[in-house]
């Protein structure tokens, strides 16, 4: 079984490379699972998990109509104060999910799942699992302005300016990962101007068949992964992938000028050519 996990910063498009990649005839994605940041402290790393392990697997096969016998056997109480075993434990679950659909492969998109990447490698290590990240990587300023519009409605709001600091630390994350073979960063800019070729490109490198024909089922994986609250995500839809820079309508001009005036981007532009550069080894 092929386990992969999309990650990046919010409002990065991981929506839109989710709904291409889910498109290849051997892989299963799944609505946003969420079952590493709902279950694990990011600051306080010594804490075993706060939720039920068993409820949260549960709650997230319901969600995408997997089969409750599907579900693995819960842990014990000894193995629930194990932030490793719980995290294996999770790993299980998406393998039996994957498993039940009778694809070799699954992925998993919950963007902040970024921030436990390590804790995974490491509960996938103890199993003897192997497993894939891509992170995918958008211009700082329209991320920024897009999170801050959105984060409206989530528990904690970001100014643009805040955004952009989560942005920064988000991508420096991606760029630490450099370097690992299960690390590969993709660009959101390219499945804009060039979805067929990058999504080749991409598919190659994971080892998942993806043709033009597969690619156009891309609205019907789109509507699958899509909850009822989450119509906006819908916005990408049609044939073709348009681009949705949105930037002038969530800041104003001075923000963005502001924001131009701050953003580092060093990770981000280092990022960019070692996306292109493993892209081009691929195809050679």
């Amino acid at each position: 079984m092929k386990r992969i996990f999309l990650v990046g910063s919010p409002r990065s498009g991981t929506t839109l490379l989710q709904s291409m990649i889910g498109c290849s005839p051997d892989i299963v994605t799944f609505k946003e699972s969420h079952l590493f940041s709902r279950s694990f402290s990011v600051r306080h790393t010594a804490l075993p998990a706060h939720r039920s392990p068993l409820g949260e697997v549960t709650r997230f096969f319901e969600e995408n109509e997997i089969g409750i016998n599907c579900l693995p056997p819960d842990l014990s109480a000894s193995e629930r104060l194990s932030r490793e075993a719980v995290a294996a434990y999770f790993l299980e679950a998406l393998d039996n999910a994957g498993s039940s659909s009778g694809k070799c492969a699954w992925l998993e998109k919950t963007p902040r799942h970024l921030l436990y990447t390590d804790l995974i490698e490491k509960a996938a290590g103890r199993e003897g699992k192997d497993v894939h990240f891509i992170h995918l990587i958008r211009d700082g300023v329209s991320v920024a302005a897009s999170m801050s519009n959105a984060s409206q409605l989530w528990q904690k709001k970001h100014d643009a300016e805040a955004a952009l600091k989560r942005w920064q630390k988000e991508i420096a994350i991606t760029r630490s990962k450099c370097g690992n073979q299960n690390h590969t960063v993709a660009v959101y800019e390219d499945l804009l101007h060039e979805p067929t070729t990058t999504m080749t490109k991409l598919a190659k490198r994971l080892g998942l068949r993806l043709s033009r024909e597969d690619l156009a089922r891309r609205n019907e994986v789109l509507e699958s992964i899509v909850r009822a609250d989450e119509s906006w995500k819908l916005d990408t839809a049609g044939q073709h992938v348009k681009p949705l820079d949105r930037t002038s309508k969530h800041i104003s001009d001075e923000q963005r000028e502001q924001l131009q005036s701050v953003i580092d981007y060093t990770d981000y532009h280092y990022l960019l050519e070692v996306a292109h550069s493993a892209m081009d080894e691929v195809m050679a």
